[in-house]
């Protein structure tokens, strides 16, 4: 199969000398395209993608490869669906970097676009890309090599560590999950209703109204006169609407299943607001029982059963202990990174939270078969047990765990290696912000954790791009310096 993809003539970027931060992210942008051309990650993905589907069409191609890009790019700038898909349809740069069209006409898609390109990539396929890019960079032929760097890049040493990636939820107050339970299920009937099918009850919007009233009330009992008693009997309160709302909830919910050709909806439509009313419906009842039995009985319920959403049903409480608060409540997030940077290794847990010492073995074995076995391995005191020691020991891994004992710690800080190492460490805690707060955004706005893991990976392959391409520019001003 011929691609004329791979031949696309793109206009030459505008000659402007803007300020230097402009200059500076137009030259990452334009090693970051080298890095992909020379790499063909996304030409072969591309390719590979037309043969599952059995598409022969290039401009279905060009708009695919589009899709890759534009992923690549959302990520680098750190802006939104929508301001990306504005900005994209206004600078020659991004048009450029993302192939948005030939000469004349300039096509660039939407925000709902992006994202289902974005989501169309397999999981697997993603990562083998981010490997691939890694392993080009560590190649030690000068010609395969990616970036034109003076040096291969060294797997070496292994920094890892751990951080929370938070949810898009607001904190998970037991009475909020009810008036979120109340709000969602009133909406729903009342969308139903608009379109045609409608039940005697009184209008959806008095619920709400009514739930929001013994919201404002629940939120004002703390500073009151007797507010744990008056608190319980607003919670009463709420239950009952709770009821009333669920009955009615379930009925529409019935009556949409059997009359929706009644509809302008077709059965796929329906059923999403079927699984909508489904998911309340199943999980208010427990929501109710949880709110009773933490604020009428006043007994403590376990971590691993409290329900923190109605819509994430997996995310955890992650105890933080940092100064920003306690607890946090997302996915536990592990990643590792060698000497430069590179992030060679990285896992989101969906159904648990494991503690930092059963993380140390599964990385190993993971790096060794996608990138390598690493020479070291260096973390916090989190990760340190006497079987990791013995562990990394068998498997000739330098062993760079810090020693929870002092008297331990003082004695391996007179290798000189576990010295440096553990000063290295402090890097890697700036690296986590980063990648966190830079290339996830903080708080990942994505619905689902698959969705979630899937825009990690894309920011992992980003943030190596970025990492790459940087010192591409550092080492080719380094080579034009020592030839002047």
């Amino acid at each position: 199969m011929t691609l004329s993809l791979q031949l696309t003539i793109r206009p030459a970027l505008p000659h402007v000398y803007g300020p230097l931060d402009y200059r500076e992210q137009r030259a990452l942008f334009e090693r970051i395209d080298q890095l992909l051309n020379q790499s063909g990650v996304d030409i072969a993905w591309v390719m590979e993608t037309m043969k599952k589907r059995g598409i022969t069409s290039d401009t279905k191609a060009a708009w695919i490869r589009t899709g890759f890009r534009c992923a690549i790019a959302r990520k680098l700038t750190g802006m939104s669906l929508r301001g990306f898909a504005f900005r994209l349809s206004d600078s020659p740069l991004l048009q450029w970097f993302c192939h948005c069209g030939p000469y004349g006409l300039v096509r660039t898609p939407a925000k709902s676009t992006i994202k289902r390109l974005e989501n169309e990539i397999d999981l697997q396929d993603l990562e083998n890309i981010v490997d691939t890019i890694t392993l080009g960079a560590m190649e030690t032929d000068t010609r395969k090599r990616l970036g034109e760097l003076n040096n291969p890049i060294e797997l070496g040493d292994v920094f890892a560590d751990c951080t929370c990636v938070k949810a898009p939820i607001h904190f998970p107050v037991d009475w909020v999950l009810l008036v979120d339970g109340v709000r969602t299920l009133m909406k729903a009937v009342q969308v139903i209703r608009n379109h045609g099918l409608k039940h005697r009850m009184p209008p959806p919007e008095d619920f709400i109204c009514a739930m929001n009233k013994h919201a404002m009330a629940m939120s004002g009992s703390r500073r009151v006169k007797d507010g744990k008693k008056k608190k319980k009997k607003t919670l009463r309160q709420m239950k009952k609407i709770c009821g009333l709302v669920q009955s009615h909830g379930q009925r529409y919910r019935d009556l949409l299943d059997t009359r929706w050709e009644e509809t302008d909806w077709t059965r796929k439509q329906a059923e999403q607001v079927l699984a909508r009313l489904d998911n309340v419906l199943e999980k208010l009842p427990e929501a109710q029982k949880q709110a009773n039995e933490r604020i009428i009985g006043e007994r403590k319920v376990k971590n691993e059963d409290k329900i923190l959403s109605l819509y994430e049903p997996d995310i955890h409480v992650i105890k933080r202990g940092k100064a920003s608060g306690e607890v946090e409540f997302g996915n536990k997030l592990y990643l590792a990174e060698q000497q430069d940077g590179l992030l060679v290794d990285w896992c989101l847990y969906k159904d648990e939270v494991p503690s930092d010492t059963k993380l140390v073995q599964e990385s190993i074995e993971r790096m060794e078969l996608s990138v390598g076995k690493p020479e070291g391995l260096i973390t916090d005191r989190g990760f340190t047990s006497k079987p990791n020691i013995s562990w990394l020991d068998e498997n000739n891994v330098r062993d760079g765990l810090c020693r929870k004992d002092p008297k331990e710690l003082q004695e391996k800080m007179e290798d000189p290696w576990f010295a440096s190492a553990q000063k290295r460490r402090a890097s890697t805690e700036a690296r986590v912000g980063v990648f966190k707060n830079v290339f996830l955004g903080g708080v990942m706005r994505e619905k689902g954790f698959e969705n979630r893991n899937r825009s990690l990976i894309w920011s992992v392959l980003t943030h190596n791009l970025w990492v790459l391409a940087r010192k591409s520019l550092a080492d080719e001003a380094e080579r034009l310096q020592e030839a002047a």
